[in-house]
């Protein structure tokens, strides 16, 4: 899965990593902003927050606005030698749980649910609020999330469409017998380590924590 250039980089993105660029883009979106504008400082007491009066809603959400914006400009940074990026259809389908808890989330705030209640009974909050036509928004959402990234040559792969993609499992079952994660950690490492990354990026601290491995994982942004 490699780039066939030896000097090109493969990157994996995680759910984590996925999530904080969709956060980004759909904040450039809602606020009008173009997220290729340099001059965006998202920083804390930034003269950008002053005038946009620091939203509310946004507090849960700023570092990972923040993690986003540095991740976009990382992709689409030509002098760091990205050949492919590449994530898991598990990542994917985790980024599409994502998106539609923020529907549900932002849904349950229109009507004037407070904060405190939308986190303490999130699961039957959420379930009870989303109808049909939300999931077929979200849905969109996505496809008009990976549309974006294509149109700025940012544009990954789904490493389960390769035919040794069955391969996985066998690496998870090595890495198993090693390092002591999550299920779902140990199968995105597996994939990782297939697509033969130069880099996984994530914010899982977990992940973040390994320091005996070969992989660059958690990568400074």
């Amino acid at each position: 899965m490699s780039s066939n250039n030896s000097q090109l980089k493969t990157i994996f993105l995680d759910t984590n990593a996925l999530s904080r660029l969709s956060i980004y883009i759909e904040f450039c979106d809602k606020y009008k902003l173009n997220p290729n504008d340099a001059n965006i400082n998202l920083e804390k007491g930034s003269s950008f927050w002053n005038k946009m009066g620091h939203p509310s809603h946004l507090f849960a959400v700023e570092k990972g606005i923040k993690d986003g914006q540095k991740l976009y400009v990382y992709l689409k940074d030509d002098s760091q030698g990205i050949g492919e990026i590449v994530t898991s259809q598990v990542c994917e389908f985790e980024l599409l749980h994502v998106l539609e808890e923020r529907k549900a989330d932002s849904v349950l705030r229109e009507a004037g649910i407070p904060y405190r209640l939308r986190r303490k009974n999130i699961g039957k909050l959420f379930l009870s609020e989303l109808n049909e036509y939300d999931y077929k928004e979200v849905a969109q959402d996505l496809v008009n999330f990976k549309s974006f990234l294509s149109d700025q040559e940012i544009e990954y792969k789904i490493l389960e469409e390769d035919a040794s993609a069955k391969d996985i499992y066998k690496i998870a079952g090595v890495i198993s017998g090693y390092i002591l994660l999550g299920t779902l950690d140990i199968y995105v490492y597996a994939s990782a380590i297939l697509a033969e990354s130069d880099e996984l990026i994530t914010y899982d601290r977990e992940f973040r924590d390994l320091d005996k491995v070969s992989l660059p994982i958690g990568k400074k942004i």
